[in-house]
C-alpha cells in the first residue's frame, strides 16, 4: 500500500477536503502577504516555494482517488 493510499479517506470525504482546501487557501493568503512585504530575497523565494507546495497539494486528490 503506498503513502497516497492512506490519504483516500481525506480525499474521499467532500466536506473534509473542502475543509482542508480552505485550510490551503489560508495558507497560500498568508504567504501572499508575505511575498508582498518582502524586502529579501530569501524569504521572498520562500514565499514563493510555500504557495507552490500548497497549490501541488490541493491537486492531490485527483491522483489518489484514480490511482490503481
Amino acid at each position: 500500500m503506498s503513502n497516497l493510499s492512506n490519504l483516500k479517506a481525506l480525499c474521499s470525504n467532500k466536506l473534509q477536503w473542502d475543509n482542508f482546501c480552505e485550510y490551503l487557501e489560508e495558507q497560500i493568503r498568508a504567504e501572499q502577504k508575505t511575498l508582498e512585504q518582502a524586502t529579501e530575497h530569501v524569504k521572498l523565494l520562500n514565499s514563493q516555494g510555500a504557495i507552490r507546495a500548497y497549490r501541488r497539494i490541493q491537486h492531490l486528490r485527483d491522483g489518489i482517488l484514480h490511482e490503481d
